[in-house]
């Protein structure tokens, strides 16, 4: 049988669904695009000419179901929004007594590969639902890591609206790990 060739291709379009990562968030949706692919297949990888772009869709359902099975058992209930661009988690939060807690909380993207949730407020609730919130934050970030994904990619921004989390990047291969 003769050695199989590499391929070329004019243009990549794929998308995952519902694609879950280790920490156990699930990805509704990683898109990628690129032209000037070049395809090996032993072993199986390709290349891009030039970077690719990749989208990443995360809804706020999703969030919340995550949250609700990585919680501890003093914080449970999650229900996740968008606001004005805001992200909101709400939750029932146990200490001496059962209390619902709001906490307002931004994204930001750290050296291109990694997503961390980082808290604004918790409104007025004090710094004993403020310590134990960022307590569960630092548990869970980062929420998304690159080297996670099937492909070799970088972030650049993110979107909040419509119930969804959108994350925008680069993509350049297959992730070589």
């Amino acid at each position: 049988m003769p050695a199989r060739q590499p391929l070329d291709v004019e243009t990549l379009e794929a998308t995952l669904t519902s694609l879950t990562l280790p920490i156990g968030l699930t990805l509704d949706r990683v898109t990628i695009h690129g032209h000037g692919i070049h395809l090996d297949s032993d072993p199986f990888e390709f290349t891009l000419k030039k970077p690719g772009k990749l989208e990443v869709t995360v809804s706020t359902t999703s969030i919340a179901s995550f949250l609700n099975t990585k919680a501890p058992s003093k914080i449970k209930d999650f229900e996740v929004a968008i606001d004005d661009g805001r992200l909101l988690v709400m939750a029932n939060a146990k200490l001496v007594v059962t209390i619902k807690v709001v906490a307002e909380c931004a994204f930001e993207i750290v050296g291109k590969s990694q997503l961390f949730v980082r808290l604004k407020s918790v409104g007025k609730l004090g710094s004993a639902v403020q310590k134990l919130v960022q307590r569960q934050l630092d548990d869970i970030n980062p929420v998304l890591d690159v080297k996670d994904l099937p492909i070799e990619a970088t972030l650049e921004s993110i979107e909040l609206k419509h119930g969804h989390i959108t994350i925008r990047g680069d993509i350049k291969g297959l992730n070589s790990d």
